[in-house]
């Protein structure tokens, strides 16, 4: 089985209608393993170890599940077509985060 090698996680600054500046994660991640680049759902709450909420482990930052290597700022209206090679069609699901408010 492939394990993750690198994950890179995407995210944008966006406003309210009062002008509040908020930073927005988007809702793919771009890993890499064994068997090369992959689009990944990414919930920037949800990322816990493998032992899991029960065990109150401290974050380890080489589990595969917790583990974020970089950080890239990037429109997330482009985000699914440049996870897709950059043209044509897109590979993977749509958003899985609602996006009101945006």
């Amino acid at each position: 089985m492939s394990g993750i090698n690198n994950r890179t996680v995407f995210a944008e600054f966006t406003k309210d209608s009062t002008g509040k500046k908020y930073l927005r994660f988007a809702d793919w991640a771009r890993v890499e393993t064994d068997l090369g680049p992959m689009a990944e759902p990414f919930d920037a709450n949800g990322r816990t170890t493998v032992s899991g909420l029960q065990a109150q482990v401290a974050y380890d930052p080489e589990d595969q599940i917790a583990m974020m290597n970089s950080l890239e700022f990037v429109n997330s209206d482009a985000l699914p077509t440049m996870l897709s090679g950059g043209k044509g069609t897109v590979l993977h699901g749509g958003n899985t985060i609602p996006r009101v408010g945006r």
